[in-house]
């Protein structure tokens, strides 16, 4: 819920620059009176089954808050800052970090990158899944929170500092050519990806944390879960969906939504409003 009413805020700063503004304000209306009514209905009758949908309906309508967030980009301001990002990327590395990767490209590794890539929102699930089925409420509440507050705020910079990402901007004639695995996923991004969110990654700054949480609460996972976050990161540039500076400028974002959220949860609970 907190993370709908900043997007909103943000659209309607810059509503004159949102195609269809009107069925945008009644998606993200819409949306909010359902958060609101769960929340209600948990309080009021809490069953064992709306208990858990309060549980797991946030995360799992994240994928969807992705897309919608696309129609705040560009709602506040028109330009986009990938020559600044670009250049920020070879000067740090000497090269463009993609044209660099896209020298080792086979058919069957980047049929792994573009699986690596899409499995994001998978390994959010499934770690928040692995926590839950722990039985451990407080750091499920503090992952979920992370989760939401890294994607959001996130999605608020997309607003604020809009880029395109190097497959729009620098390298629009990339070309992966992989298998049946590359053809669906270039079908999928196609309908759900929006040029604008690049900066900075959610990718790096989600996935860094939930192999920390991992670490600290579940640790025989968080081997796997590290190698495939590394895989991911890996894919995110390679694909030319971030820029590098997007994953540094996304991990430092990550931790610092992560330590804001523990700290302010254990101030919660102090208080008596987190069990």
């Amino acid at each position: 819920m907190g993370g709908l009413i900043p997007v909103g805020h943000g659209g309607a700063g810059g509503c004159i620059n949102i195609d269809n503004w009107s069925q945008v304000s009644i998606r993200h209306l819409m949306a909010f009176l359902v958060v609101i009514t769960i929340r209600a209905l948990v309080v009021k009758y809490p069953r064992r089954w709306l208990v858990v949908l309060s549980e797991w309906y946030l995360g799992l309508t994240l994928p969807l808050a992705y897309t919608w967030a696309g129609d705040f980009v560009h709602a506040i301001f028109p330009w986009k800052i990938d020559n600044v990002l670009h250049a920020i990327d070879q000067r740090l590395l000497g090269t463009d970090p993609t044209a660099f990767l896209q020298r080792f490209a086979r058919p069957w590794l980047t049929d792994l990158m573009q699986l690596s890539y899409c499995s994001f929102f998978f390994l959010i699930f499934f770690g928040y899944l692995i926590l839950y089925l722990r039985g451990n409420r407080r750091q499920c509440q503090n992952y979920e929170f992370m989760v939401i507050g890294g994607l959001y705020g996130t999605y608020i910079w997309f607003m604020l500092l809009p880029a395109h990402s190097p497959r729009f901007a620098v390298c629009p004639d990339l070309w992966l050519e992989g298998g049946w695995i590359n053809d669906l996923v270039n079908r999928f991004l196609a309908d759900s990806s929006y040029a604008g969110g690049a900066f900075p990654s959610g990718h790096g700054a989600v996935s860094i944390s939930i192999c920390v949480f991992l670490w600290r609460y579940a640790r025989p996972w968080a081997p796997l879960f590290i190698a495939l976050t590394v895989l991911l990161l890996i894919s995110t540039v390679y694909g030319g969906y971030h820029y590098v500076v997007d994953l540094l400028a996304g991990l430092i974002h990550g931790g610092l939504i992560s330590l804001m959220v523990v700290t302010w949860n254990r101030r919660w609970r102090e208080r008596g409003i987190l069990v």
